[in-house]
């Protein structure tokens, strides 16, 4: 499932909207549990979260978001990237209670991983590992034995 990284407007309001659509979708994936009984049920949400093993989509999407933001840090200023990200608009923002930017949302996320000095560790790549969902432990290989994988063929031209 891919979703498109952007700034939502009331980010608690979709985030719990992503996770139910998420939960859903796995629990369509993995089917329902049948207990000792022989009843039937669906899965809870703490069995889909064990199964996924902590890694929602939300988590996902701060770190792809926390990715990205580190990216244009460490492009050079001539990059159109990095010019558009700094770019100031002419007019001000409308009165009122102001939005949530996309950059307020990344800087929240740094605050809650308590990264204070998150600007010197962009550059000397330190904050990539922190961000980073671990890799799945991979699954070990079966062994073929038919002959044609042993033998080679060669082509001459």
């Amino acid at each position: 499932m891919v979703i498109t990284v952007r700034n939502m407007g009331s980010q608690r309001k979709y985030n719990r909207k992503i996770s139910v659509c998420e939960r859903k979708i796995l629990r369509k994936i993995y089917g329902p549990t049948k207990e000792a009984n022989g009843i039937w049920r669906i899965k809870t949400n703490k069995q889909l979260d064990e199964l996924i093993k902590h890694r929602n989509i939300i988590n996902y999407i701060k770190t792809q978001r926390l990715s990205w933001f580190g990216h244009i840090n460490r492009t050079p200023v001539t990059c159109i990237v990095k010019r558009i990200h700094k770019w100031k608009s002419l007019t001000g923002r409308p009165a009122g209670r102001p939005k949530s930017r996309w950059e307020d949302d990344v800087r929240n996320d740094l605050k809650k991983m308590k990264l204070v000095k998150w600007a010197e560790q962009i550059h000397n790549t330190v904050l990539q590992p922190a961000i980073r969902i671990p890799p799945q432990p991979a699954t070990p290989k079966r062994q073929h034995t038919s002959k044609q994988e042993h033998t080679t063929s060669v082509v001459t031209q």
